[in-house]
Formats: structure tokens, sequence, C-alpha cells
């Protein structure tokens, strides 16, 4: 694109005497501040009036709700000719968001990847596939120019993390649209800092009160039941030398939260924020029994690298994918399906070394799949497990008690005389998974249930009948304990 088409517009509204005051109210919302005199006291920088001017080119909305852009392009105080103007008009169809870099040629071009869409642009570009790099991730905005796209706008920084697939799935979900305002704070911040580390060190805390604040965290998030600050600091100290196993710690306390119980107003990331600041202060195993403020006090220069791998509740798209799939495998009774469906479940918690709050309930739902396909012994495994994590599951319970009366379906192998096998318990990867959460150390033992559609089967293979006045074979209850009727779970 053609330099110095942005600037007109931006040299006619900031010299024209009877915009000055729209252009002073637009730096006031940009900058957040309560007077024009207050910025003109602290003063701008140049990097701040670039990402200024690109908001108020692209972003602010006049009293007509029109951008700048089309407030240009329709009023054209410039009095271009159509050939001229069509270029501005074209500018229109631009998108600003968090770029992922996914290739690049030196001196020609990139292929980007939008965070939040998936959707990949390919980018005429020269400069910057001399500055960006594989997996870099950055704000930009993108335009069509001809029958091509561009990087316009102001130049932005690249973030320093890289992100895994857990971390893209969180993006898919944030419908929030960003603009430079967004990259402003951000570059603000890391200004503030006057760092590019990752991790800031809150100063003037004590380990006494970063332990305090973690507890009202965890109590107001309504996950105190299952950990402790000193589980917690536990598993700090048993940390591996590199970022990942930090985050991974942040996975499990994401992963325990019943957003359902909790208000609207919480921000998960004031959990983590406050979770840093314990880390911060925690001693670690690995650091020589020190903690990571304790080294970077002594060396200033000292950093810790790290790949982004925070992981919302559900854990992504994808396991989220996984997980619905196997309800509907189990409504439709396709429960071999279903099986392989938990299983991919577990591998992928256990490859990421986490958990989520209803773990329990997943081996119970994987015993239903097992007794449905006649592989009694299987079923029975989880629901001991199920039952060790949580005890007072009465679903759990309830499935204990109907396979001790012998109400599933009948297993062949008892017929033939032929044992289970005997590597079952050593190779399943629910059990290698159990395996690895009883080390973790978390309560699992609740009353609150959360359940999903079942079926349930006689000796025969028949499904056992329901009245609408039973209480639901589910086990679900109302939020004052008292468990629902069928009519008013799974039989509405």
């Amino acid at each position: 694109m053609e330099k110095g088409i942005i600037g007109k517009i931006l040299d006619y509204y900031f010299s024209s005497p009877q915009y000055s005051r729209d252009v002073e109210g637009a730096m006031i919302e940009f900058f957040d501040i309560e007077s024009i005199q207050e910025l003109r006291r602290s003063g701008v920088e140049e990097k701040a009036m670039e990402f200024f001017s690109e908001w108020f080119v692209f972003d602010y909305k006049w009293t007509n709700k029109k951008s700048t852009l089309s407030k240009f392009v329709s009023d054209n105080p410039l009095y271009l000719n159509s050939a001229s103007l069509q270029i501005y008009k074209n500018l229109q169809n631009n998108q600003y968001g968090t770029w992922e870099v996914v290739s690049v040629n030196p001196g020609h071009g990139l292929q980007l990847e939008n965070l939040q869409t998936g959707k990949r642009f390919n980018v005429q570009e020269h400069s910057a596939t001399f500055q960006l790099h594989l997996r870099d991730i950055f704000y930009s905005r993108l335009s069509l120019v001809d029958d091509h796209w561009e990087m316009i706008g102001a130049n932005t920084f690249i973030w320093g993390v890289k992100f895994n697939k857990s971390v893209k799935d969180i993006w898919r979900k944030d419908k929030t649209k960003s603009n430079p305002k967004d990259a402003y704070k951000m570059w603000n911040s890391q200004a503030d800092d006057n760092s590019n580390d990752v991790i800031k060190f809150n100063k003037n805390l004590s380990s006494e009160q970063a332990e305090e604040k973690l507890a009202e965290i965890l109590k107001k998030f309504k996950i105190d039941s299952y950990v402790t600050t000193d589980l917690i600091a536990k598993w700090i100290y048993n940390l591996s030398k590199n970022m990942i196993s930090h985050t991974e710690t942040i996975d499990r306390l994401t992963g325990l939260i019943n957003f359902d119980e909790i208000s609207d107003s919480l921000d998960v990331d004031e959990l983590i924020r406050v979770y840093n600041d314990f880390y911060n202060l925690s001693p670690q195993k690995c650091l020589k029994d020190r903690s990571p403020s304790q080294l970077v006090s002594k060396d200033p220069d000292c950093k810790f690298d790290f790949e982004a791998s925070v992981t919302s509740i559900g854990h992504g798209e994808d396991m989220d994918k996984v997980y619905k799939n196997a309800h509907e495998n189990m409504k439709t009774g396709n429960y071999f399906r279903a099986l392989k469906d938990f299983d991919k479940y577990f591998k992928e918690l256990l490859r990421r070394r986490t958990t989520i709050f209803y773990i329990y309930r997943m081996y119970a739902n994987k015993a239903v799949c097992h007794f449905a396909c006649g592989q009694n012994k299987e079923g029975k495994s989880m629901i001991n497990i199920a039952l060790e994590l949580n005890p007072n599951y009465d679903f759990g319970l309830k499935l204990l008690r109907q396979y001790e009366e012998g109400r599933f379906k009948f297993d062949i192998r008892d017929t033939l005389g032929i044992k289970p096998r005997h590597d079952y318990l050593k190779k399943d990867i629910s059990v290698r998974y159990f395996d690895f959460i009883k080390e973790l150390g978390i309560n699992f033992a609740t009353p609150v249930l959360t359940t999903s559609d079942i079926r349930m089967y006689n000796q025969k293979g028949e499904p056992l009948k329901v009245g609408r006045n039973d209480l639901c074979p589910c086990g679900a209850k109302h939020p004052d304990g008292r468990p629902k009727k069928y009519k008013k779970c799974h039989g509405k």
C-alpha cells in the first residue's frame, strides 16, 4: 500500500479546529484519563501515539456510530477523485486481532493465523519477515489491498511467548473483539515493569500474606475443599525445573472450578495472579530449596523461559468434543465407541498432568459402558476407582449395589470360564491416570453431583424401566440436596 494513505486521515482531523474537541475526547477515552490536561502534564510517548492513531482511524466511534475511516469516506473532506477514494473504501475491509506466525518467506510475505477464528491469511510483507519467526504471537491489523492482504496500522510488538494447542482452544472461545487499545495496555504494562519477564514479582508481599491471599481465593472459587495451600506448596516444591510444570499446576486449579457454582463476576485471572504470587515466594527442590523471587533478588538478570499452557475449564474445545462424543455414543447405545472416547479423554488428561472437578463421574460413566458391553469385572474396577475418589458419590454407590445384585448384562466370559485380561489393571489408560491422580493428593470427596444421560441394563440385556415418579438412576440432586425424580431429570 502506498505510504501516507492513513496519514492523510490523521493530518486532516488532527489539524482541523472544528474537530479538536472530538480528538481530545478520543484521547481521553483511549488513555482512560479524566481530562486532556492530565495527558499534557504527563506527556505521551511516540509509541503510545502510534497505537492511539490506529485506534482513532479504525475503531473510534463518532456520535453517528461511524468510525473515523467511514466518516472520512462518506464526507470526502479532501475532495478525492473516485480512484483515490476507493483506496479508503477498501481499507474498511480489515481485521484486527492476535496473530500467530505460521510460516515466513523472508523478504516476501507471511502466513498468519487469527487465534480467535483459526482463519489463515497470506500476507504480502517485507520488513516484518526479518523480525518475525515461526509461532511468534503479536497484535496487528490486516487489510485487503487490491488482491492481497497487508499489515497496516501501528508497528506492533512480539509477545515473547508461544502458545500450545490448549491455549489456542481458549482463544477460540473468546469472542471479545480486540483493538489497539488492548495492545497499548499490554505494551504499557511491559514498559512499566521495565522487563519482558513473564513472571512479575510483588516485592511488597511476604510469604505469609501470599499464602493468606491464596487461601482466600481458593475459598472464593469454591475449590478449597479440593486443595489446600499446603498441598499446592508441596506441588510447587516438587516441580521440575521448567515453567511448563508450573502451568500444569494452574491447569489443575482451573480444572477444579465448577463455574456453575461461582459468581459470574469472578475472573479466573485473579486466581492465576494470586497463585503466581504464592508460587514466586515458594521454595522448590530443583532450585535448591530457594524460591524464584530469591533467585531474582540475587540475580536480577535471572530469566524464566516458558511456553504458555494455561487451560480453561473443560480443557479446550478438542477435549470437550471428545467428552460430548462419549455421551452421545452412550445415548445411542454405541458403548464400545464411548469407551474409546473416554480412554482418549483420560489419555489427554494424563499427558497434560491435570484433572477436572468431576473426574469421579467419568469413571462411573466408563463403568456403565463396560457393563453395557458385558465387561462386568472392568466395570467393577471403574466403580471402585470412582468411589475411592469420592466415597459420597451416590450414583457410584447405586452402580455398586446394582452390580452386587446382578442386575447388569451377563458377562459371557463368566459363562465360558474365561478370565478377564490379567494385564487390564496395568495397561488401561484410565487406571494409569488414576495412579497419577492419587499422587496429587486432591480431595474429591464431595456431595455435589453432576451427571449425564445414562442407560442401565438388567441381566437379560434389557433397559431397566424407571417410573416418572421414581428417583432418577443417574443420582442427580436438587441444590438443597433432595434426590431428583426421573420426571424432573432425564425423563423430561
